[in-house]
Order: structure tokens, then C-alpha cells, then sequence
């Protein structure tokens, strides 16, 4: 990865990823069945890495817009904070700050 832009773009396509494999097999599953098969673990990961995964790609469109609208409103003071290093530390805070705001959901979650 070479650019900003396209760090952006790998944690965004890792979001999506993420949600397409771990959680839509397993709502179908659980929507057609009418019933949660998968037990009182995945009962509590699933709706928390679905949250995840939708904040993840969520915040990092918004890093994107900030990015891209700096790059072009403003590009000699965007050379300065526009870098590889900030933008691998803006997508582990990202990771952090969805994990930390979703957790709740993993906490309050449960198999009726």
C-alpha cells in the first residue's frame, strides 16, 4: 500500500469482507430456520461483529471524505499530516473505538 487512499480502501474492503463471511451466513441461517442454532456464543458475537464491521466501514469512509477533501482543499497543509504512519494509526483507533462503542451490544445480548 502506497497511499493513503488505499489503506483506507484495504480496511474498508477488510470491513466488508468481514461482514459478508462471518455474519450474513449465519443471520440467513438463523432467518430462514426461525431459530438460532449456533448457540449463546455466537448469539452474542454475531449482532457485535456485525456492528463492528458496519462502524468499521462507516468511519472509515468518513477518514476517507476528511482525507480526500484536505488533499484537494488544502493540499500543502495535508503533506504534513497526510502520511502511511496516521493513517494506520487512525485505522487501529477506528478498530479500537468500534470495538469499545459496540461492546454493550456483546454484553446485552442473549439467547431467547
Amino acid at each position: 500500500m502506497r497511499t493513503v487512499t488505499n489503506v483506507f480502501l484495504l480496511n474498508l474492503a477488510i470491513s466488508d469482507l468481514m461482514l459478508g463471511v462471518l455474519c450474513m451466513p449465519f443471520t440467513l441461517t438463523g432467518a430462514l430456520l426461525r431459530n438460532f442454532i449456533f448457540g449463546e456464543i455466537m448469539c452474542k458475537m454475531l449482532p457485535f461483529l456485525q456492528a463492528c464491521s458496519v462502524s468499521v466501514g462507516v468511519w472509515t469512509l468518513v477518514a476517507i471524505s476528511v482525507e480526500r477533501y484536505y488533499a484537494i482543499c488544502h493540499p500543502l497543509r495535508s503533506l504534513r499530516w497526510q502520511t502511511l504512519g496516521h493513517a494506520y494509526r487512525l485505522i487501529a483507533t477506528i478498530w479500537l473505538g468500534s470495538f469499545v462503542c459496540m461492546s454493550p451490544i456483546a454484553a446485552l445480548s442473549q439467547l431467547q
